[in-house]
């Protein structure tokens, strides 16, 4: 692990296409990038479900 998460990546500056990803998704399924369109905006709430 690093300080940064499980898997250490680049920074990406505005612009940049991300690159493509799996992620779990709520129904326990899967998020694939390739299935999002053309553009997406993700949000991530890295204190969501921590004590505070």
């Amino acid at each position: 692990m690093t300080a940064r998460g499980l898997f250490a990546m680049p920074i990406l500056q505005p612009g940049t296409v991300a690159p493509a990803f799996r992620l779990p998704a709520n129904d326990g399924g899967v998020v694939d990038s390739g299935d999002l369109g053309a553009a997406a905006v993700l949000v991530f709430y890295p204190a969501d479900n921590t004590p505070g």
